[in-house]
């Protein structure tokens, strides 16, 4: 997890990384201000839903909101949503089952009964890793660079040293997910199963 409690947090550590004067307020109307509160949200939601991070998931009961000409049901969605993943029949680990969606966007279903959404949700910046961390800060310096004073290259930059700490945490979060086991001995636990390899003696 991060030192970063709140989203002003996240902007004044971009601001002092290019040596800018760091935020009061969330109310400050100053020109660095609205470039970062005009591009924060956008960028922490496109960061969030660009990967299927285990530390972004979330799931839920769904509550039916209507029912369809054809006699099905369309469920609402939880209010914290960013991205669904799938939805479960029965409990959060039972079957996932197809869905459709209405226009808005809403999971409809064949059956009125008990199911489970599946999602990435806005994390709280206290609760992000550090290299996703890191790396929003890094967009949001190439927003400031672009927006106050359109240095586009300076900007490309950060942009590209940017995707690449959150494509290292992308790694790092897809072996955390795999949980590969690891056999710190192999050979022994063939013997212990009673193996031998062709040749060797006993």
């Amino acid at each position: 997890m991060t030192v970063f409690a709140a989203p002003i947090n996240v902007k004044n550590a971009a601001l002092t990384g290019i040596g800018a004067k760091p935020m009061v307020s969330e109310a400050e109307t100053s020109a660095q201000a609205r470039v970062l509160n005009s591009h924060y949200e956008l960028i922490v939601q496109e960061a969030l839903t660009k990967h299927a991070y285990a530390w972004a998931k979330k799931s839920a009961l769904l509550v039916k909101r209507s029912q369809t000409p054809e006699g099905r049901y369309v469920y609402a969605l939880p209010a914290d949503i960013l991205n669904l993943r799938y939805i479960t029949y029965g409990s959060p680990d039972g079957r996932v089952v197809d869905v459709e969606e209405t226009d808005e966007g809403l999971p409809i279903l064949d059956w009125d009964s008990t199911f489970y959404g599946h999602y990435t949700w806005r994390v709280p910046e206290a609760r992000w890793p550090a290299d996703f961390a890191d790396g929003i800060v890094k967009k949001l310096q190439a927003a400031l660079k672009r927006g106050l004073l359109s240095d586009d290259n300076a900007a490309e930059a950060l942009d590209e040293l940017a995707e690449k700490k959150l494509r290292r945490g992308m790694v790092r979060d897809k072996r955390q997910i795999r949980g590969r086991p690891v056999n710190p001995n192999p050979r022994m636990v063939q013997v212990f199963k009673g193996y031998r390899r062709h040749g060797s003696s006993t």
